[in-house]
């Protein structure tokens, strides 16, 4: 079969997302959790965000930057990831605008802006784990 552009195009920028959240998770994951959780908290001092709301939330961060980028990678369950990431980037986003961290939350968007590109181009996620085992 010959590859399309746009399924190439779609393959490099899903696998690329996925190894940004991979890498950003485990790197969390292998230096600690607990390293992690504690700058988070002493970052949200002072905010609405107390520390029993930023806690909970930075324990599963790095574990779900993980999953999620390890599925974005492989192309399993991409629809689902994709919209599971997409949900996390509001999260993230919300948190940011509390904190009025004005210059990451248009880091974040940058982010926002491939998950919205992947999403809406999914019908050329040829080259997945989802294409192999016929998963929509």
């Amino acid at each position: 079969m010959e590859t399309n552009n746009h399924e190439l195009a779609y393959l490099l920028l899903r696998a690329t997302l996925g190894v940004n959240f991979f890498l950003h998770g485990f790197i969390h994951i292998y230096n600690g959790v607990s390293g992690f959780k504690e700058w988070m908290i002493k970052n949200f001092e002072g905010t609405l965000l107390t520390s029993g709301l930023v806690s909970p939330f930075a324990s599963i961060l790095p574990y779900l930057e993980a999953l999620l980028g390890l599925l974005l990678l492989t192309g399993l369950l991409t629809r689902l990831s994709l919209t599971a990431g997409f949900l996390l980037m509001i999260c993230l986003i919300a948190g940011l605008c509390i904190k009025q961290d004005w210059h990451t939350v248009g880091i974040q968007m940058i982010y926002v802006i491939f998950f919205f590109i992947l999403i809406w181009n999914l019908q050329f996620n040829r080259y997945s784990l989802d294409k192999l085992f016929s998963i929509r």
